[in-house]
């Protein structure tokens, strides 16, 4: 019995799931619904969980079985609601790249100024450039190429508040929609890996809420018949 923790967990990853599983069954405790509660709490409560599921297959009983049956349904429940966020995430990045494109060939002029406008806010926040937050106001991170164009924005824009020299704020401007024209021509061709990502997702989702109760079943036996193997 001194492996079963490791045998819980690839007993709950041999429950039926779709070609690409969206994440490690091993791991599903730890993305519960309740996002807005502290990391430690959900850590604590994946081990108790697993500590818990030990104790029980160890004691061979319809009450375990029960016992058992309701820790997998939470943490099913906890899968379903990190999928669903996981198909909202990449279906909310579709959107925004869908209209960054549509808004850099409607309106370039209004975009880089724009993302000034956000880049000095940001530089102010953080007061030295270092890319503190700015509240309401979402970065645009997406890759490294991105988050080194972002730095040397905040950079400038930090050295401009310093110095007020308008040459910065125009080498500012222009650093930015070279970037933007970049943005612009890099976003379509990453907008079909976005929708696959989402359909995966949703595809996922679908699966986890109509087979439900098949796939606790099949854990809980599967689990107990490993705890029965000497």
């Amino acid at each position: 019995m001194m492996f079963l923790p490791l045998l819980i967990g690839a007993a709950v990853a041999a429950a039926p799931a779709p070609a690409r599983p969206e994440t490690d069954a091993g791991k599903l405790a730890a993305a519960p619904a309740a996002a807005h509660r502290p990391y430690d709490f959900r850590e604590e409560e994946e081990q108790n969980e697993f500590r818990r599921m030990k104790e029980l297959l160890e004691n061979d009983t319809p009450e375990s079985a029960a016992e058992l049956r309701a820790i997998l349904t939470r943490q099913l429940e906890r899968e379903i609601a990190f999928t669903a966020a996981r198909r909202t995430y990449f279906e909310a990045k579709c959107q925004r790249a869908e209209h960054s494109v549509k808004a850099w060939k409607s309106d370039p002029d209004r975009v880089v100024e724009n993302h000034l406008k956000t880049v000095l806010a940001s530089a102010a926040m953080s007061g030295g450039g270092h890319g503190r937050a700015v509240p309401g106001v979402r970065r645009p991170v997406h890759n490294s190429e991105t988050l080194e164009a972002e730095r040397s924005f905040r950079k400038t824009a930090a050295e401009y508040r310093k110095t007020g020299d308008e040459a910065l704020l125009g080498r500012l401007r222009s650093d930015i929609r070279r970037e933007m024209e970049r943005r612009a021509e890099e976003t379509p061709r990453r907008l079909p890996e976005l929708r696959k990502a989402a359909e995966r997702a949703g595809a996922r989702l679908a699966y986890l809420k109509s087979r439900k109760n098949e796939i606790i079943e099949q854990r809980v036996k599967h689990l107990f018949e490993i705890a029965r193997k000497p």
